[in-house]
């Protein structure tokens, strides 16, 4: 999918889906500020090969919201939380984060695979653990499947065989 692409589909459902995976932005407010950074970041020409949301906002804003962007050669992690005024609790900032990894420098540390069902397996439950310059990255969570996985994995090894 082109950036354009992906742009557009973002600011048009706050989601973008390849039908195995979900990237989605909880409310306009945050879609805005989130597709802002990544036109103004992403090369005009890239391409984003699959993603993967592996963090999102708890109740009330905690936590934060964790992409990783599979480019043409390089990984994007983006994460966004919400920082609140220490006196009143409220709101008052939202912070990006991107950090880009060539695809050549990420390590597959980990496949699980988990097949069910018997004489008629199917793939039940999956998981990827990247290494990034030391770092582990876990690739699972409630909007990408299990195939997902395996497909975002795919990305990222034909991403490194360019």
């Amino acid at each position: 999918m082109t950036k354009i692409e992906f742009l557009e589909n973002l600011r048009r459902g706050q989601a973008v889906s390849f039908g195995e995976s979900v990237l989605e932005a909880p409310t306009d407010v945050v879609c805005k500020p989130l597709v802002d950074s990544l036109e103004t970041t992403l090369h005009q020409e890239e391409m984003v090969r699959f993603w993967a949301e592996t963090a999102s906002f708890g109740p009330e804003w905690t936590g934060q919201l964790s992409w990783l962007l599979v480019l043409r050669d390089h990984l994007l992690a983006l994460t966004a939380l919400v920082e609140r005024d220490p006196g009143t609790q409220e709101a008052k900032a939202f912070k990006i984060k991107q950090v880009t990894y060539p695809l050549n420098r990420v390590a597959c540390e980990t496949i699980d695979l988990d097949y069910r069902g018997g004489f008629n397996l199917h793939l039940n439950k999956a998981r990827v653990v990247l290494k990034l310059e030391g770092r582990e990255i876990e690739i699972s969570g409630k909007r990408i499947t299990p195939k997902g996985i395996g497909l975002f994995l795919r990305a990222v090894l034909e991403g490194q065989s360019r």
